[in-house]
C-alpha cells in the first residue's frame, strides 16, 4: 500500500499488515534501504542464482551457456545508482515497496548457494592442480622421447625396477610380453644375464614410435 505524506512531514507506510507512521529521517532510511534489500534481490542475486546453481552442481557446459557474455550487465546495474533510487528519486521507494516476508528467505537461499559455488570452486582447484601434476609427469616422458640420451637413461633405470612381463588382472591369466621386448627378442635373441641393450632396445622403441605401432601413453610404466 502506498503511503503518504502530511504537512509537518510525517509519513504513513503500511508494513506487515501494521500502519506505521514515520517521524523522523532514520525511520525513512531503514525503510528506504529495506526497499533497496528487495531490488538487490530482484535485479541481481535472483537473477544470478541459477546459474550458481548449475555451477555448484557441475553442469559446466550448460553454466557457460548461460551465463556467457551476461555478466557486464549485471555489473552495470549493480553499480547504478539509478537502479536503487538514490538521490532525487529516492521517494519512489517508499510508495512502492512494501514488506516481502520472503525476502531474508531469499538471501539466505542464495547465501546456501554461494556457499556451495564457493565449495565446488575449491574442488575444481584442486583438480586442476592433480591435472598440472600429470601434465608435467606426461611432458617429462615427452621430453625422454624426444632426447635420445634421456631415453637410453630411462632404459638402463626401469631395467632394474620394472617388469618384462604385463600381466592382467590376476597371475593365473595369460602373460603379455610388451611389444618392444618381443622384437627385441626376435631381432637379437635373449639378452645376456637378462639385461637388454639400451641402445638396440632405444631403436626399437623410436621405430616402435614412429610407425604407430606403441603409444607414447604405453611407455609410461
Amino acid at each position: 500500500m502506498a503511503g503518504f505524506v502530511d504537512g509537518n512531514l510525517a509519513q504513513n507506510k503500511n508494513f506487515h499488515g501494521e500502519s506505521l507512521v514515520l517521524t523522523s529521517s532514520i525511520d525513512t532510511d531503514l525503510l528506504k534501504d529495506y526497499a533497496r534489500m528487495q531490488i538487490l534481490y530482484t535485479e541481481i542475486l535472483g537473477q544470478l542464482r541459477p546459474p550458481m546453481l548449475l555451477y555448484s552442481s557441475g553442469d559446466f557446459d550448460t553454466f557457460i551457456n548461460n551465463i556467457s557474455g551476461e555478466i557486464l550487465p549485471y555489473m552495470t546495474t549493480l553499480n547504478s545508482d539509478d537502479t536503487f533510487y538514490y538521490g532525487l528519486n529516492s521517494s519512489y521507494l517508499l510508495r512502492s515497496y512494501d514488506y516481502d516476508e520472503e525476502l531474508v528467505p531469499n538471501f539466505r537461499n542464495v547465501s546456501n548457494t554461494l556457499i556451495d559455488v564457493l565449495q565446488k570452486g575449491i574442488s575444481e582447484v584442486y583438480k586442476v592442480k592433480s591435472l598440472e601434476t600429470e601434465n608435467a609427469e606426461l611432458l617429462s616422458y615427452k621430453e625422454i622421447l624426444q632426447d635420445r640420451s634421456q631415453l637410453l637413461t630411462y632404459i638402463n633405470e626401469i631395467q632394474t625396477t620394472s617388469f618384462l612381463f604385463s600381466a592382467e588382472a590376476t597371475y593365473t591369466n595369460d602373460l603379455e610380453i610388451k611389444l618392444w621386448y618381443q622384437v627385441y627378442l626376435e631381432q637379437h635373441g635373449p639378452p645376456s644375464d637378462g639385461v637388454f641393450e639400451s641402445e638396440k632396445l632405444a631403436t626399437i622403441i623410436d621405430e616402435l614410435v614412429a610407425s604407430g605401432q606403441v603409444s607414447e601413453d604405453e611407455l609410461i610404466y
